[in-house]
């Protein structure tokens, strides 16, 4: 694992943005079988850029993006401090079970220390393989995620 390098994105990078782009379309259609309608691509880079709480960490092999893990900052009013959420995170799967997933969340561990945050939260799908690596990190299922969409 000597190779595999974590960073945090720089938005300001066009770069970067389409790397998060790429890896975020990689993760679409793997989580639903469907890639990112053409739209969304094309104002994902823009939105993410004007987004003032959202953080990226992008693991590499090499030059290669393999992995993701995108963070929403939020606030908790019971500790006044911020949480990080934990919003996607995805590996390549030619390079799973290599620890990569583990790797990151560790990076996010690190961004929420460097961020002053309480705590890192998620929300994962009953049917989501990383369950069992989240558990494995120190996560607890707390409460049961409900959404009710905008449009």
């Amino acid at each position: 694992m000597s190779s595999i390098r974590i960073v945090r994105a720089d938005l300001n990078s066009d770069e970067q943005l389409r790397t998060i782009c790429g890896l975020t379309n990689m993760y679409a259609l793997e989580a639903t079988g469907l890639p990112l309608a053409p739209e969304v691509l094309d104002r994902l880079p823009d939105a993410i850029r004007c987004h003032p709480a959202y953080y990226a960490l992008i693991a590499y092999d090499g030059d290669e993006a393999i992995g993701i893990a995108t963070c929403l900052l939020s606030f908790s009013s019971f500790s006044a401090k911020p949480i990080l959420n934990l919003h996607d995170l995805a590996v390549n799967p030619s390079h799973r079970n290599r620890g990569i997933g583990r790797e990151l969340l560790l990076a996010v561990e690190d961004l929420a220390r460097d961020l002053g945050c309480s705590k890192v939260s998620l929300e994962v799908s009953a049917s989501n393989p990383a369950r069992s690596l989240y558990k494995r990190s120190g996560f607890d299922e707390v409460s049961i995620y409900c959404t009710k969409p905008t449009e």
